[in-house]
């Protein structure tokens, strides 16, 4: 998610209204997310970065589109990925303030190191707002008994780095705590079509590739199965 916001900074300029004679006509052009994109006309044709502009003025009624062959990366569009699992979490966080339950669960549980290190994972991260429906929150979440909190994190967490296209293979994903979850691709009436699924959780973020795995942002918080005191969490 961080590193989409990147990307999609990185692909707007700060100036109205560039048209295709401004753009050429500069050896450089600053981006929203503050940094520099270089232009270069050459017999090959006209270059943001290493991107051909491909279609020029698009006339929009609040600016001007650009169409390019390739993705304008920042420079630190790769940083997520010279970083851990904790580090994304933390830097997430501190811009959207959408993990504060999770870390502060993780800090209870003494998860924090595992995380942190160089053995491959791959977490499901609720959001705040995940935790939030089941009364969840950073301030209550060191109230949930030790057992069950570790319990219910592991459950997130499974081993190696299982991209998106890894997951959707699968029916059933063998989880730390050591239940399964179920993996369903949605349709019909109940789930969102071509939504991919973690029990009732939705991803809604995926492929966050971090130095020690993957994270996949869900909209849920998983409930394992083999301790049913915790299922009714979700309906208080």
């Amino acid at each position: 998610m961080r590193a989409l916001w990147l990307l999609i900074l990185f692909s707007l300029s700060a100036c109205a209204n560039d048209d295709a004679g401004n753009v050429v006509g500069s050896d450089r052009i600053r981006m929203l997310n503050e940094e520099f994109a270089f232009i270069d006309v050459n017999d090959g044709g006209a270059f943001i970065n290493d991107a051909m502009i491909v279609l020029t003025e698009v006339m929009a009624s609040n600016g001007i589109i650009h169409g390019i062959d390739a993705v304008l990366l920042p420079e630190n569009a790769q940083d997520d990925e010279d970083q851990t699992i904790v580090d994304v979490a933390l830097a997430i966080n501190a811009e959207t303030g959408e993990f504060g339950t999770l870390i502060a669960a993780l800090t209870a549980a003494d998860l924090v190191g595992a995380l942190d290190g160089d053995d491959l994972f791959t977490v499901f991260a609720p959001t705040d707002a995940a935790f939030a429906a089941i009364d969840l929150n950073p301030e209550n979440i060191g109230d949930v008994p030790l057992e069950d909190l570790t319990n219910i994190l592991l459950y997130h967490v499974t081993n190696g780095s299982q991209a998106a296209a890894d997951v959707v293979m699968y029916d059933q994903i063998w989880m730390l705590n050591g239940d399964f979850t179920t993996v369903e691709v949605g349709g019909g009436t109940e789930r969102q079509m071509g939504g991919v699924y973690i029990d009732d959780a939705m991803v809604v973020q995926a492929d966050v590739m971090v130095s020690n795995g993957i994270i996949h942002v869900v909209d849920a918080v998983l409930l394992p199965m083999s301790d049913p005191a915790l299922l009714t969490m979700s309906s208080e």
